[in-house]
């Protein structure tokens, strides 16, 4: 039995990877979206503490005006433990990272950011919960004075209908578990048609489905010139030679639990 599954697994992993089969997906959710548009969203997990959701989330007003399409955000505190083991590492690095990104793309992230804390975070998803601030805008606002350690201006006492932080975190909880159900771990992912795009480097794939759903709000496709090469990034510059990438070494770091590692290898 094991040698049939053995034999199996090669032909199944390239059914279940196959453009044709990715194509019949998307066929079907395009024509369920035609039934019935009120599936037709994208739904961002959207952590408040993470640099890389806070960048995605600049961009997505402009996407949801251009294309005239829905967006759900769904907010979350923490990461799983068991997918997330070197949380503290992780992090150093998506701050680093993002500020690159952020360079790069024209995006908004302070030098001098600082990581929210945990308090904060909850007060902040108890104020945009509430049903007329969940929307791009209030929580791009709200994310950006975390991060800035301006909570204290998030107007909370205004709004009187501000849920408990009970109930706040039940929401949370059904969000992360939505997550995972669906087949995913991180934050700053979009998911839209049963596909995951995580974060700018995965935006460019989404757009042409975006494109070839309907006709977009204006005539042109969206501007990439605010985020240059964010289909393609080229990180060599124009000097960089073979002889010079030969002289280079790279730490690969393989896991057996990923197919990306795969894909790379």
């Amino acid at each position: 039995m094991p040698s049939i599954s053995r034999k199996l697994s090669p032909f199944l992993s390239q059914l279940l990877t196959s453009d044709k089969l990715l194509s019949i997906s998307r066929r079907d959710f395009a024509l369920k979206t035609k039934l019935l548009p009120q599936l037709d969203y994208i739904t961002f997990y959207h952590r408040l503490d993470d640099p890389y959701s806070l960048l995605l989330l600049q961009v997505l007003p402009d996407l949801v005006k251009h294309y005239q399409i829905k967006l759900k955000i769904k907010l979350l505190l923490d990461l799983v433990d068991d997918l997330n083991p070197e949380p503290e590492k992780f992090k150093a690095y998506a701050i680093k990272d993002a500020h690159r990104l952020a360079e790069r793309f024209n995006l908004k992230l302070l030098k001098q950011a600082i990581t929210p804390s945990s308090k904060d975070k909850l007060l902040a998803s108890q104020f945009l919960l509430t049903a007329k601030n969940n929307n791009p805008g209030s929580v791009l606002k709200v994310t950006q004075q975390l991060w800035n350690d301006t909570a204290n201006q998030i107007p909370f006492e205004i709004n009187s209908t501000v849920i408990s932080d009970e109930e706040a975190k039940k929401i949370i909880d059904a969000s992360l578990k939505q997550l995972l159900a669906n087949g995913h771990y991180m934050s700053a992912m979009l998911h839209y048609g049963k596909e995951w795009y995580w974060g700018l480097d995965r935006l460019g794939y989404l757009i042409p489905r975006l494109e070839s759903r309907c006709s977009p709000n204006n005539s042109s496709p969206l501007n990439y010139c605010q985020y240059p090469e964010i289909q393609q990034h080229n990180y060599l510059n124009e000097n960089t030679t073979t002889d010079t990438i030969a002289l280079q070494s790279i730490d690969f770091y393989f896991s057996f639990r990923s197919p990306y590692s795969y894909l790379a290898a």
